[in-house]
């Protein structure tokens, strides 16, 4: 179990350097990519091929508010399927958009998860 106060202080720091950090080369596909309401997007492919850049890029060109959370943090290590509630109340409380979650594979169980809050909260 990971308190919600770890998952707030992780996302706080996260966005941090999400914000100050360089948005390197800029990808072609950017302006193809599109974000619909309660819809999941999944952007896959092997490892170091610009997936996190790609997400960033995304995240900074929306003017909505956003989560990023990377689960490599060391802090995060154990999320489970019940850290998701505490992550929830977070979500709801700040009425984020767009939830971006990066290395989410760590997470056991995540599709799971997606697939019952798109289910829960699609319009």
């Amino acid at each position: 179990m990971i308190l919600k106060e770890t998952i707030a202080e992780v996302f706080k720091h996260q966005s941090g350097i999400l914000l100050n950090q360089g948005l390197g080369t800029t990808r072609e596909c950017l302006s193809d990519l599109k974000i619909y309401d309660s819809f999941v997007l999944v952007i896959s492919g092997v490892r170091r091929c610009g997936k996190s850049t790609l997400v960033r890029q995304l995240l900074k060109n929306r003017q909505e508010i956003s989560l990023f959370l990377n689960f490599e943090d060391p802090r995060l290590t154990g999320f489970s399927l019940e850290d998701f509630s505490r992550l929830n109340d977070i979500v709801s409380k700040d009425s984020f958009k767009i939830l971006a979650f990066d290395e989410i594979q760590l997470v056991p169980e995540w599709r799971s998860m997606s697939a019952l809050n798109w289910k829960k909260n699609r319009r």
